[in-house]
């Protein structure tokens, strides 16, 4: 089940500035938070897959465990995507 959604300034515990590198617990928070702050907010389903398209292109993740956050992002599409057939 995934966190619930806050804005991101909300979400995060931590100020930006107080962290020295981006982690896999901040990309998660991004994920989940996708399309659900800022002053125009979107529909959630077609952010996840344009992140999860761009993340074949990704090649420097830095900190970041890929394969954790990609596998949220599915996860969190097949709670947002209605079933088919």
């Amino acid at each position: 089940m995934s966190p619930t959604v806050q804005p991101w300034s909300l979400a995060h515990p931590h100020a930006p500035t107080a962290r020295p590198v981006w982690s896999t617990e901040d990309e998660l928070l991004f994920v989940t938070s996708l399309g659900a702050w800022g002053t125009h907010r979107r529909a959630r389903v077609p952010l996840l897959r344009r992140y999860l398209a761009a993340c074949a292109h990704r090649q420097d993740w830095g900190q970041i465990d890929a394969g954790h956050v990609q596998l949220q992002v599915e996860r969190l599409l097949a709670e947002d995507e209605p079933e088919t057939g």
